[in-house]
């Protein structure tokens, strides 16, 4: 059984998450883009030539959702799909001139908003708060794992 305070961070926790998430649409609408369509376009443009079955392994997505959104940013000309000289079956994702440089408007106007919402806290309870938080995410990503096996 939960204790109270596990309750109340599991609570917080949500809280944070949904608030996170809808603040991140709000920005991310401002540019024509879904937060998971934002997400792609940070992976490939952090890893150029990057699979469909490792875009889908970084965005805990399955493979059949993420083709169908490669193909609609593809057709939006933000993508290029290559297909692999020695299998024809493989292609590899990378974004276009376009691709790159929504993103980077998108992440700019990302990346000041952050700011924003941690500007009144002090950089050294930031640090702690962050130290906390990664401690957090290692637990429940064990948890994850065990709940897998």
């Amino acid at each position: 059984m939960a204790t109270q305070i596990e309750k109340n961070l599991h609570h917080t926790l949500n809280d944070l998450l949904l608030m996170h998430i809808a603040i991140d649409k709000f920005v991310m609408a401002r540019h024509g883009l879904r937060r998971v369509r934002f997400y792609i376009l940070r992976h490939l443009y952090e890893n150029p030539g990057i699979s469909i079955t490792r875009l889908s392994e970084l965005s805990f997505a399955d493979t059949a959702s993420i083709s169908r959104m490669i193909t609609g940013l593809e057709k939006k000309g933000l993508v290029h799909r290559e297909t692999s000289e020695e299998d024809r079956r493989l292609f590899f994702l990378s974004l276009t001139e376009a691709g790159k440089a929504k993103y980077e408007a998108a992440n700019a106007d990302l990346q000041a908003n952050i700011h924003q919402r941690f500007a009144h806290i002090a950089p050294d309870m930031l640090a702690d708060i962050l130290q906390k938080a990664q401690l957090l995410a290692e637990t429940i990503s064990q948890h994850l794992i065990e709940q897998q096996e």
